[in-house]
């Protein structure tokens, strides 16, 4: 519990930090809920799921995301979803139409995993908590000033293997100004 609450402590005062300094200028933000496949490395494959919001302040990208992915396959009984929190910041290229962006972060990941027992149909349990370095590349297309539809890939790097999730997403949220006509 230490490490979570540890974890929880840093974010808590990376976010609120510039606020209380009134630092900060935000451009635009985005809520993205996201549906994927969700893949990772001598462990599951399945459905990966969740949420993230984004904060735009001049070409710099900040964003907080939980996601969740489902073994779809139940090669083991009982397995439990594996969760992970990516907390990021990165820079994207576009205003207009469209939107080029990439991440970098930390990203802890927790869950459950069962293992065979040898030859024989005995399963042990075991959770287990790796703190991973995230990464994420995405294309957005700006449908209109407050809705997208994008395109990520995911990848966070642990010691307990690599997790891949290519989503799709739907941004809501202030994504840019007002085309102007030229």
């Amino acid at each position: 519990m230490g490490i979570k609450r540890s974890f929880l402590i840093v974010v808590v005062a990376m976010c609120t930090t510039p606020v209380l300094f009134a630092q900060v200028r935000m451009d635009g933000f985005a809520f993205s809920p996201k549906l994927g496949c969700f893949h990772m490395a001598n462990h599951s494959d399945g459905v990966g799921l969740g949420g993230e919001f984004q904060v735009r302040e001049r070409n710099n990208l900040f964003s907080l995301g939980y996601y969740e992915g489902y073994d779809i396959f139940m090669r083991y009984p009982s397995q439990g979803p594996t969760h992970s929190v990516w907390l990021m910041i990165g820079k994207y290229r576009g205003e207009r139409l469209s939107r080029l962006y990439y991440q970098i972060g930390i990203s802890p990941v927790w869950g459950r995993k069962n293992y065979l027992i040898g030859n024989s149909q005995d399963i042990i349990t075991q959770n287990f908590f790796r703190m991973g370095l995230g990464m994420q590349v995405g294309y957005a297309l700006l449908v209109s000033r407050s809705v997208g539809l994008g395109v990520d890939m995911h990848a966070n790097l642990n010691t307990e293997g690599c997790m891949y999730m290519p989503m799709l997403s739907l941004k809501i949220g202030r994504l840019r100004r007002s085309l102007q006509r030229e």
